[in-house]
């Protein structure tokens, strides 16, 4: 097998594909990521903490993509990880991934009025 480099114009391009990801789903569990997961475990879909799309842009010159969503809680919600799905519907799709912040970085649980603003860039990179 031969490895060849994608060229800088094809990897703007591969990365638009990330734009479908644009549906930020929050889940309460905290179990360690599994790259053989492929949605959120616990998703939350009650007190401002249901599935929302995203605002998305894509830069043409640099190929990055950037997804931002600002969730306002309306009563508890125990946030433990950030799921970028496919789909718009809680429960389906597929997951980019399944960030889990430090801990510490969030609040044990934000209450009503609470608010989280969750931004994702994405860019693709060769390998040092």
């Amino acid at each position: 097998m031969v490895s060849v480099p994608v060229c800088d114009a094809a990897l703007k391009e591969i990365n638009k594909k990330l734009l479908e990801f644009k549906y930020i789903a929050l889940d309460s569990s905290d179990t360690p990521y599994a790259t053989s997961q492929s949605a959120p475990i616990n998703e939350l879909t009650a007190n401002g903490a249901a599935r929302s799309a995203a605002t998305v842009s894509h830069d043409s010159e640099t190929g990055v993509v950037t997804m931002s969503k600002q969730f306002v809680f309306t009563g508890p919600a125990a946030v433990k990880a950030i799921c970028p799905m496919n789909n718009a519907t809680p429960g389906q799709g597929i997951g980019l991934y399944r960030y889990l912040p430090e801990p510490g970085l969030l609040p044990a649980q934000f209450e009503a009025g609470g608010s989280l603003l969750v931004t994702i860039e994405c860019r693709m990179s060769r390998p040092a």
